[in-house]
């Protein structure tokens, strides 16, 4: 079974994003047309670099998980 996002687990992960230097986007879109998955970005703001999901293809999970190793 998928795990539920919840609110909580979205805020948590990004302070620990804001610890670390990076921001978390969420995808605003939702037409099928786009190449977006609706899920996050992790992005590097000081070069606005894009370093885990470039299509808002990453999960909570998977930032989580990026940002701890």
């Amino acid at each position: 079974m998928e795990k539920l996002m919840s609110k909580s687990h979205e805020n948590r992960v990004r302070r620990l994003a804001q610890r670390e230097g990076y921001v978390v986007r969420k995808s605003r879109v939702r037409d099928w047309r786009y190449d977006d998955q609706g899920e996050f970005r992790l992005i590097e703001p000081t070069r606005n670099l894009c370093v885990l999901g470039s299509r808002f293809d990453a999960t909570l999970d998977d930032i989580e998980a990026w940002l701890t190793d």
